[in-house]
């Protein structure tokens, strides 16, 4: 065992110290849960694991400046989790460890004797090397078996890979064992375009978007209660440092004021496609919170020109009940107004979400 090297996280530690022993047991370390039944005797198994392993390195240390060994044996042993360790005897495999307290050293002069514990995790070595199978042949992917044989102690879990060839709906994977994976549709048509999906925006709101407009956009209710002399106004900013991530509402209101508050419009692009008439889907995500003294409204417009085409609404136009109101519209045609339940609608985080396909 003598003058063999031992490698963590690719420094040879042997650079300070020439390897006296190494123990590490045979096999992994064993966890079996038992439990005792009334008053019979012994226990009933349960289930047994592998626990974590120790791995404990000898050395001695021929250096008239100990002092400087220790720094630098020290800051090889630093690392953030478990790292490669791998001993010289068996360097096919490798342990993911951490040393495990501190390396102590005991000193004579100009000599030493080090004593470093490593603990492994999930208690196995692994193998340096990765082994490949494939099914490539003349005939492609299809009904190909691709053997592979595991030369370790421990179940290995292999990464697989599947490229197409050609138009293919589906990829399935069976073994000996029964078992089976399927990604896919097994009833898809080969050759049958699928669309694309694409974000035309996403704003975080950590800071103001600058591809919009505000205050200037069209709204689904200019005017008060339905009367032309009664105008809703769109008027003040966003605050977006109160609360980080948030667009806040910060107009200021007056008395003489109807509904009133900032609004943030924009234009979508066309699709890669070059068209304006795909299908999509809108998602916005607000808070809303309101009380028996309050009233308050928020509107998710979907326009075109002047012309709203479908909205969602959430408001509270009493100033005397605590009520929440949802109202949705396509085309000016009601789908639904609904008085939420406040006892199940709290004030809080909701989604508005409008979908075309």
């Amino acid at each position: 065992m003598a003058g063999i090297s031992v490698k963590y996280n690719g420094i040879d530690l042997a650079q300070w110290m020439v390897i006296l022993d190494v123990q590490r047991g045979v096999g992994a370390v064993h966890l079996n849960t038992m439990q005792k039944v009334g008053k019979s005797d012994g226990q009933m198994w349960q289930y047994s694991s592998l626990d974590a392993r120790t791995i404990t390195v000898t050395g001695q240390v021929n250096n008239s400046n100990l002092a400087v060994v220790r720094r630098e044996l020290g800051a090889a042993l630093e690392h953030d989790g478990p790292a490669p360790l791998i001993l010289g005897d068996d360097e096919s495999v490798y342990y993911n460890a951490l040393v495990d307290g501190q390396a102590s050293i005991a000193e004579d002069w100009r000599s030493g004797t080090v004593t470093i514990s490593f603990i492994v995790p999930d208690g196995v070595a692994h193998s340096v090397t990765t082994t490949s199978f494939n099914n490539h042949g003349m005939d492609g992917l299809m009904g190909q078996t691709v053997k592979v044989t595991n030369k370790g102690s421990y179940a290995a879990y292999p990464v697989i890979t599947a490229k197409m060839i050609g138009d293919n709906g589906v990829v399935s994977l069976v073994n000996s064992e029964g078992g089976a994976l399927q990604f896919g549709n097994p009833e898809e048509i080969d050759g049958t375009e699928e669309q694309r999906s694409e974000r035309a925006y996403h704003y975080t709101f950590d800071s103001a978007p600058t591809d919009v407009v505000l205050n200037k956009g069209t709204i689904a209710f200019p005017y008060y209660g339905g009367d032309t002399r009664n105008h809703n106004e769109q008027t003040g900013p966003f605050d977006y440092t109160t609360y980080p991530g948030t667009a806040t509402p910060a107009s200021i209101r007056t008395k003489d004021m109807f509904w009133s508050g900032p609004s943030m419009s924009g234009s979508l692009k066309a699709n890669s496609s070059g068209k304006l008439n795909g299908n999509f889907q809108w998602v916005n995500r607000f808070m809303f919170a309101t009380n028996k003294n309050s009233v308050g409204r928020c509107e998710f417009n979907l326009t075109k020109g002047d012309k709203v085409v479908a909205s969602l609404l959430l408001y509270d136009y009493s100033p005397s009940a605590d009520m929440l109101m949802f109202e949705g519209t396509v085309n000016d045609q009601h789908l639904f107004l609904d008085n939420l339940p406040r006892n199940y609608y709290k004030n809080g985080e909701y989604d508005f979400v409008i979908t075309k396909m």
